[in-house]
């Protein structure tokens, strides 16, 4: 069956179950966070949200926005099994914008980004859903001469949400992430070649638990639609990563402020 029939039955299946589509959350923001995992550097960074969700009655929601594409089924009244597409990002050597670049990783070149896939279960209860969802990097990387190829992520989160009132919101995620052998040596390794360019020490981690993080945000309705935020929180790091030349504070902070605005 070629691609063009396989997406033409894939759009019927979707269009005849149509219910619904969701909110259409966009929203824009700037905020302060880490120059990469590890330093000791902070840099503003732009947030960007925006995702288009459809509810259907018989294949689950799928949606499409910043954070990728997802696929989420539900099992149960309170557990849902899903499929993720993502992307997982690279790193420069230079990290910021023309004239104001961080140079602490100069010489250690610079590592693509890669398309990801993976799945998500999760288990929702009231305003808090706990999850547990995969991520592997797809396709050949390379990095400072070693292959990091399959890159893996798993994280185990919760996210929870508070109404305050008519006018203000609570939210807070925590998580943890646990991480493969090829995932810390591209994030955190340092081969020969590259402390051969660089002030760094040779270094290969195993796989483990990488970090914990948590997240803090509160939300203030201006409209029927509008709704400004504010977040913050940070992530602190575990196991071989620690070890890692590259890495000069085990913790980082992050705060975000911004509008949000649901069509």
């Amino acid at each position: 069956m070629s691609l063009k029939k396989l997406s033409a039955i894939v759009i019927t299946l979707l269009c005849s179950s149509l219910s619904t589509a969701k909110d259409i959350p966009i929203g824009i923001g700037i905020g302060v966070a880490s120059v990469y995992e590890g330093s000791d550097q902070y840099m503003m960074v732009p947030d960007l949200v925006a995702e288009y969700a459809i509810e259907t009655e018989h294949l689950g929601v799928f949606s499409i926005g910043t954070q990728g594409l997802t696929w989420k089924y539900p099992i149960t009244d309170h557990v849902k099994v899903g499929l993720i597409g993502s992307y997982m990002q690279g790193r420069k050597q230079e990290i910021g914008i023309e004239g104001h670049k961080n140079k602490d990783l100069q010489g250690m070149g610079n590592l693509k980004g890669a398309v990801t896939a993976g799945a998500e279960v999760s288990y929702s209860l009231k305003d808090h859903i706990i999850y547990m969802n995969s991520m592997t990097a797809l396709g050949g990387r390379d990095y400072g001469g070693v292959n990091v190829d399959n890159a893996t992520r798993i994280e185990l989160g919760v996210n929870s949400h508070y109404t305050i009132n008519e006018l203000w919101g609570l939210d807070y995620h925590l998580s943890t992430r646990y991480v493969n052998k090829n995932y810390n040596q591209a994030y955190f390794g340092v081969t020969e070649s590259q402390a051969a360019q660089t002030n760094f020490t040779a270094y290969s981690p195993g796989g483990g638990f990488k970090d914990v993080g948590a997240l803090l945000g509160v939300h203030y309705k201006l409209s029927k639609k509008l709704f400004l935020g504010a977040k913050g929180g940070g992530y602190y790091l575990l196991g071989d990563a620690v070890d890692s030349s590259i890495v000069k504070q085990k913790y980082g902070l992050i705060a975000v402020t911004g509008l949000l605005y649901k069509f």
